[in-house]
């Protein structure tokens, strides 16, 4: 016997792999651009944001609501595992990288392409200078905004939430 639950949330997140088919025109897309185009657009799917955490999300579609959540249960990766899993991590909407107890989105970051952590560091693995990275990216960021980031990943592997 089919679980009807299962089969309903599986139907469901199958939305996004449809949404994220740049081959899929489909009007009804529309309704998604406008309703995550409030939190930062396809970002927000491309996250780490574990279910608790979808709340910051500021969308009002229940439907779109209920698919980010079923897509964070699906996608949410607890545990830092390698270095190199660590700096491929998504700096946006992530979890396990918060200030003030919530996860982050930096808009002019993101559309400059600071979107991983490997963005924050020098090739050495260490992180950078606020001037460097002012410089690298050609933004003029908030002191707070570099220093409350960089010191909230937790950089050690198998590091959890």
């Amino acid at each position: 016997m089919i679980d009807i639950n299962s089969f309903n949330r599986s139907l469901k997140a199958f939305w996004i792999k449809k949404y994220l088919d740049t081959g899929n025109q489909g009007g009804w897309k529309s309704f998604f651009d406008l309703e995550l185009r409030k939190c930062g657009g396809v970002v927000t799917l491309t996250g780490n944001l574990s279910k608790k955490d979808t709340c910051i999300l500021k969308v009002s579609d229940p439907f779109i609501k209920e698919i980010l959540e079923i897509l964070s249960e699906v996608i949410f990766e607890q545990t830092v595992v390698s270095e190199d899993h660590f700096l491929s991590s998504p700096l946006w909407y992530n979890s396990l990288i918060r200030i003030e107890n919530k996860p982050v989105f930096y808009k002019d970051w993101h559309l400059k392409g600071v979107t991983k952590v490997k963005h924050l560091m020098y090739d050495s693995g260490n992180f950078l200078s606020l001037p460097a990275f002012q410089n690298k990216c050609n933004l003029k960021v908030r002191p707070l905004a570099f220093y409350g980031l960089i010191s909230s990943p937790k950089c050690k592997p198998s590091t959890k939430v």
